[in-house]
């Protein structure tokens, strides 16, 4: 009987024994599969966030591309007119000549070039009949120290102003118009000040003026990176 009992009692501890080691691999595969199945919705979910940049960048790509697409339709219709916007030639070398492309570019100057802006101005001069003293160059402290930071270009660029003045004679009656024939210039000027200084009654007044130009640097497209977590 005691036999019986301690075989039995052996067979119920293996029994017992299986169904631990049943129950501990059960757990394992189960607290397992919870750990994979979460970092498999972690990884899932990391993927379609970088899908969703992939989405966003294809989709500015292909509006970049159409843009593209109608910016050289555009320029080359500009550049390729019979006529330039200042009624010269396209072809020519005169002062009124040159396509449209250059003209836009000397009018607005990326850097600020002492030399370049007073051979412009020199020719402006000549293009108006008036004297080198007519229009002047007085560059300032921050247009010149601005110049080497914002020569290379910048992603926000912002106009820079040059100063500029001359001093010239002329009736009161012609006082207008020759203001009037700075708008001729593809430099864009704007006057700030006029000083006028008459010695005597009857003769033509000397007007002194102030007046300040701008140029602006070129905007340097960067490619950026987003970094997706």
């Amino acid at each position: 009987m005691d036999k019986n009992m301690q075989s039995k009692r052996i067979q119920l501890d293996k029994a017992n024994q299986l169904i631990f080691g049943s129950l501990a691999f059960t757990s394992f595969i189960f607290i397992f599969a919870l750990f994979a199945t979460k970092d498999l919705i972690s990884q899932g979910a990391y993927q379609n966030r970088i899908i969703s940049q992939q989405i966003i960048a294809k989709n500015n790509l292909d509006t970049d591309l159409t843009a593209i697409s109608s910016l050289k339709s555009s320029y080359k219709a500009f550049v390729d007119q019979p006529q330039n916007l200042l009624g010269g030639n396209p072809a020519g070398s005169g002062n009124n000549d040159g396509n449209n492309s250059k003209i836009i570019l000397d009018a607005l100057s990326t850097s600020f070039d002492p030399n370049a802006w007073n051979l412009n101005l020199s020719n402006l001069n000549t293009l108006l009949g008036q004297g080198s003293g007519f229009i002047s160059l007085s560059a300032t402290s921050a247009a010149t120290s601005s110049a080497s930071t914002t020569a290379a270009g910048t992603s926000n660029p912002t106009a820079t102003p040059v100063q500029l003045s001359g001093t010239f004679s002329t009736s009161l009656g012609g006082m207008q118009g020759t203001f009037n024939s700075l708008n001729k210039s593809i430099i864009p000027i704007q006057v700030t000040g006029v000083i006028f200084n008459a010695a005597t009654a009857g003769q033509s007044p000397t007007v002194t003026y102030t007046a300040q130009s701008y140029y602006q640097p070129a905007y340097q497209f960067n490619i950026g990176q987003v970094i997706v977590k």
